[in-house]
């Protein structure tokens, strides 16, 4: 798709796509590495299994007690992976910018972690039929009263998970920017805050970082005033703490983040 579209659209779009069982036997015949005699076939998937890569994004992949991955993603793929006779699911943490490349490099076999269907993924990785069509949605801080305009801003910034589909909409929503590096204890030598400035003169502060949960943690110490993420993501987060509210009308500049999940493969 153009960037990302709206859910509907995206499912017509792709309505043409193997199924997801489908999918998963057309692509093995392109897995990479699976084992040292070479063969690709299906029949040594069953055999060897299945590299996953994951990152941590309810409720389309959790952690359980015992550090297993729970979640829609995983649950759908083991569903899949059973019908088909594979037993062996090997499951391999990363953060969401590091799962591509993983999968290029043949360190994992398949993404199983909401991925977003975009023309740019798509020229990387192949995807599966889409398994969930979403849009964005705001995480704030309950006392926070943002415009609807919160772009236009000047002292709002807006957390985004690094290699996200907002992440990747907010700049494509700006002319040109500039970035200087980021401070506080909540955030990694590798994230940093970006301030675009759009045609019309707006300026908008994002705050780049690599997951969920040091996003909520730049939230609770003031380094941002938004986390940009999935609707159904944003719901979970904010409904065991009284201290964030969801924001799900998401500013104009966000409203091309909807869009389809799928597996990905080689």
């Amino acid at each position: 798709m153009k960037g990302s579209v709206n859910g509907r659209h995206c499912c017509r779009r792709h309505s043409r796509r193997p199924f997801l069982a489908t999918a998963l036997v057309a692509v093995l015949a392109a897995r990479c590495g699976a084992s040292e005699s070479n063969d690709l076939s299906l029949a040594n998937a069953r055999e060897v299994g299945l590299r996953v890569g994951f990152a941590i994004e309810p409720p389309f992949v959790y952690a359980d007690s015992t550090g297993e991955a729970r979640g829609e993603s995983p649950a759908v793929l083991r569903h899949v992976a059973r019908e088909l006779g594979i037993d062996s699911l090997q499951w391999f943490p990363l953060e969401l910018d590091n799962l591509i490349p993983a999968l290029e490099h043949g360190r994992i076999d398949v993404i199983a972690a909401g991925l977003f269907i975009t023309d740019e993924r798509a020229e990387r990785v192949r995807f599966s039929h889409p398994t969930a069509c979403l849009g964005p949605a705001l995480v704030v801080p309950r006392e926070a009263a943002l415009s609807d305009r919160l772009f236009v801003c000047d002292s709002c910034t807006i957390a985004v998970i690094r290699g996200s589909v907002e992440h990747r909409t907010l700049q494509a929503a700006v002319a040109a920017s500039e970035s200087s590096p980021a401070g506080g204890a909540t955030r990694t030598a590798a994230d940093r805050v970006q301030t675009y400035r759009s045609a019309d003169g707006a300026t908008v502060h994002t705050l780049t970082v690599p997951d969920a949960s040091t996003a909520i943690a730049a939230l609770r110490s003031g380094d941002a005033a938004a986390l940009a993420i999935s609707a159904p993501t944003a719901r979970l987060l904010v409904e065991p703490d009284s201290a964030l509210a969801l924001r799900e009308t998401a500013p104009a500049a966000l409203s091309t983040g909807a869009g389809c999940a799928a597996f990905a493969f080689r």
